[in-house]
């Protein structure tokens, strides 16, 4: 999904009769690394209008390229109520710490994905590591 190439999304009804609880989206697959916060908003959007039951979550995947979750983003995901999971990966006990408040008071959870960092923060108020 980079540069002209048009988003598509293809609806699936019968995945999501499946029982899974929430569908994971890597974060990077929304919007292309030269591409606004605003185009991955507009593009979730879409996802979501689509699967009005379904709950997500969210993975900061590092390939093919790592789109770290802004603060814009994160509250919005946030605030959406749709949005249960993110696998984090920014590494940086500041990050985490606004992460945690950005999220506060949601549904929105923050699981760190590397064990190491996880231990440091553990007091942090963090539910858990995903690694």
């Amino acid at each position: 999904m980079s540069g002209g190439k048009a988003f598509r999304i293809r609806l699936r009804l019968p995945q999501t009769n499946t029982g899974i609880d929430a569908f994971v989206q890597v974060t990077n697959r929304l919007a292309a690394a030269e591409e606004s916060d605003d185009v991955w908003i507009a593009r979730a959007s879409i996802i979501l209008d689509a699967f009005p039951q379904m709950s997500f979550g969210l993975y900061e995947c590092p390939y093919p390229y790592k789109r770290l979750m802004s603060e814009k983003l994160i509250a919005w995901c946030a605030r959406s109520g749709r949005f249960s999971f993110l696998k984090d990966t920014c590494c940086d006990p500041a990050t985490l710490q606004e992460r945690l408040r950005l999220c506060a008071g949601s549904g929105l959870q923050l699981f760190n994905a590397n064990r190491r960092r996880f231990c440091k923060a553990s007091g942090s108020g963090m539910p858990g590591s995903a690694a």
